[in-house]
């Protein structure tokens, strides 16, 4: 195979490194100039330029946010905390624009066909009744919007924007209700405790649901007592505790919390000893492009204090 130039149409060996292409061209002399390149205000050996590489292929979100990651491995002290930070990364469930979408399919695909409901007797609503934005408002929209939805007759009214306005489409037989992410599951028990109250005030006994993007297995569990059914189109476990075993984890949980001593006592989102590990101690490893990182991560990755006081670049965000 031969490659040309398209400027000068002259032809390049296959196997010609980049750092002699220049070498193979057939420029006019005077047209090659030679300038000094910007360098990097980090300086990376080899194995870890290595390592960084192939994990920025495997998790492409990376490769955008490449300042704060080599930030994060800078703090890092010691050999073990580094190589958790690599493993944690990893195994990060990142969801891009097509993957948010396909958990957005998967929630569409468990009301209609796995749990067989249709326009005509069920109603989707947020998980939310506050005055605040949140996300699982966006999810609503996006199964309204997005979703393919075998019947027709799916109408805007069927997708309902909060719990308050969803108690009046109790006769419909079952309810839905949607989020983003349930990390400990304590907020979605109290939002069903909330709705099925509002419910009985009437005598309305609708089946109720739960259906998100991404859950965490504990969270999970604790709400399924509490509905018909619940649905997560990525289940997530801890990723420390639930991955190793039990002596290896307690070094890898030593060594996180040997990073959060880097870390400010307090940001925006409250306490740093509330969020040790991720709040209540979830060691989440979750986010998506656009949106904003659950508390229940661990905070290395998105708090934004230093331990002196200065700004942090953190790897994502949690507001």
């Amino acid at each position: 195979m031969i490659v040309g130039s398209a400027r000068y149409g002259a032809p390049i060996k296959p196997d010609v490194i980049f750092g002699t292409i220049l070498n193979e061209l057939e420029f006019p002399p005077q047209q090659v100039e030679t300038r000094a390149l910007p360098r990097s205000a980090s300086r990376l050996g080899r194995a870890m330029f290595t390592t960084l590489l192939e994990m920025t292929i495997n998790q492409p979100w990376l490769k955008e946010r490449q300042p704060s990651l080599i930030d994060l491995i800078d703090e890092c002290e010691e050999d073990k905390q580094q190589q958790l930070v690599f493993e944690l990364l990893e195994r990060f469930t990142f969801l891009d624009a097509p993957g948010f979408q396909q958990a957005i399919q998967g929630i569409a695909d468990y009301i209609q066909v796995q749990l067989g409901l249709g326009p005509d007797n069920a109603a989707i609503s947020a998980s939310d009744n506050s005055k605040y934005a949140d996300s699982s408002q966006f999810v609503v929209y996006s199964l309204k919007a997005a979703a393919k939805w075998n019947a027709p007759n799916w109408s805007t009214n069927l997708f309902v924007s909060n719990l308050t306005h969803l108690v009046g489409s109790a006769e419909k037989g079952n309810l839905v209700l949607v989020d983003e992410f349930i990390g400990t599951g304590e907020t979605a028990e109290k939002k069903v405790m909330w709705l099925r109250a509002e419910l009985a005030k009437s005598g309305a006994t609708p089946k109720i649901y739960f259906g998100v993007v991404a859950g965490m297995q504990a969270g999970l569990e604790r709400l399924k007592p509490m509905v018909d059914g619940v649905f997560a189109a990525h289940v997530l476990t801890r990723g420390i505790s639930d991955f190793y075993p039990v002596g290896e984890a307690e070094q890898r949980l030593d060594a996180m919390l040997a990073l959060e001593r880097q870390l400010g006592p307090e940001t925006r989102r409250g306490t740093l000893k509330k969020h040790s590990l991720g709040y209540k101690k979830s060691e989440t490893l979750y986010s998506r492009s656009n949106g904003n990182t659950p508390n229940n991560v661990f905070p290395i990755f998105w708090w934004d204090v230093r331990s002196d006081g200065s700004d942090r670049r953190s790897l994502l965000n949690c507001i």
